[in-house]
């Protein structure tokens, strides 16, 4: 995965810390990658600037999560460089679950709900679905600021298949 001053300082969570790199014009694709033959799929490139997004997107081909999370701030691009691609939503959580509850939960219902699981590590989920969409899911520390017993956080990269 990927390791960073940051981080490691507890200064930034790795959730944030990806979500600034998704800000930033990089793609969550790059830290879902593995050695070994579980590797994951390159997933095409977000492209322009992304809106803000004032609340949560409920996507109906992914599972609502049913612990108890807070939506913290999301963006969504329009586009990316494969025109078979739908829009981006990309959105971040804190929960009040353990790391390994929320990536348990993602695992289990993404494969409820008729997904491809393509990687998972102790911190990423990651899958497509039959149309060509495709989820990321990155679990680590709570976003730092917000409530004080919070356990987790998430963020889920979602890329809508065919438009």
């Amino acid at each position: 995965m990927f390791k960073s001053s940051l981080a490691t300082a507890g200064l930034m969570t790795k959730p944030a810390l990806a979500m600034a790199l998704v800000i930033a014009g990089g793609s969550l694709a790059a830290f879902a990658q593995a050695p070994s033959q579980n590797q994951a799929p390159v997933n095409a490139p977000i492209t322009g600037n992304p809106d803000k997004l004032k609340e949560k997107v409920s996507v109906p081909e992914l599972p609502e999560y049913t612990g108890k999370s807070k939506y913290l701030h999301g963006l969504i691009y329009a586009s990316s460089t494969d025109q078979k691609k739908g829009p981006t939503y990309v959105m971040v959580f804190n929960t009040k679950e353990t790391e390994n509850q929320v990536r348990d939960w993602w695992l289990n219902s993404l494969r409820q709900y008729r997904w491809n699981i393509t990687y998972t590590s102790s911190d990423v989920v990651q899958g497509t679905n039959k149309d060509g969409s495709s989820c990321i899911v990155q679990i680590g520390g709570p976003v730092i600021g917000q409530a004080k017993d919070d356990r987790s956080s998430y963020v889920v990269r979602y890329q809508a298949g065919k438009p």
